[in-house]
């Protein structure tokens, strides 16, 4: 069928840089479709689910479409090699920052036992993040401005719409001290101590 067609290069951006909004669609399926399975494979590969991959492949394919339109796309290489290699900086990025993000907040909450040692790291970080998603959503959003994106109270008070700083303040000492119980409650922390 028409669907499972793979397009060469040159049609894709032909496609693309079409005024014709139906063949700039048919241009980005092409191009989503090409690139899918060399991606969905790496990321699988490197602690990534299916949905992480489409949202790294989503991402991409706005990007190389915006280069495309704005024409300020410099090809060097087939467009698989180049979308595996933004795929690949995106996903890498992002498990970069949230490892920096489950270090932080992990390590400030083992500030009072060390119940975080004796975990192997990548363990500790699934348990970590399904231990951080039993948070309410203000919880998360405190903690992830704070943690991730290095904001400082004022930015987050904005963001938060919250009264002053204090008042910020004490929301992520209660955040936190909310997934400090989380975290002393999980079995599976529990199981890696001997007598824990």
């Amino acid at each position: 069928m028409k669907e499972n067609i793979i397009c060469s290069d040159s049609d894709i951006l032909n496609l693309l840089r079409s005024a014709d909004e139906t063949d700039n669609d048919k241009g980005l399926n092409c191009l989503y479709r090409n690139c899918s399975k060399a991606i969905l494979k790496f990321i699988a590969g490197n602690n990534g689910t299916e949905d992480d991959a489409k949202d790294i492949i989503q991402d991409a394919v706005i990007i190389f479409y915006e280069k495309v339109k704005s024409k300020d796309l410099l090809l060097e290489c087939s467009i698989s090699t180049y979308m595996y290699s933004v795929c690949r900086n995106l996903w890498l990025n992002k498990i970069k920052h949230s490892k920096r993000f489950l270090n932080d907040v992990s390590d400030y909450i083992s500030v009072d036992e060390n119940i975080m040692e004796g975990i192997d790291n990548d363990s500790r970080d699934k348990e970590f993040v399904l231990m951080f998603n039993e948070l309410g959503e203000s919880c998360r959003e405190i903690l992830l401005y704070y943690y991730y994106e290095r904001l400082s109270m004022k930015e987050i008070m904005s963001k938060m719409n919250f009264k002053s700083e204090q008042t910020t303040k004490n929301k992520k000492h209660k955040c936190l001290n909310y997934l400090r119980k989380i975290v002393y409650k999980n079995k599976n922390f529990k199981k890696h101590f001997g007598n824990g």
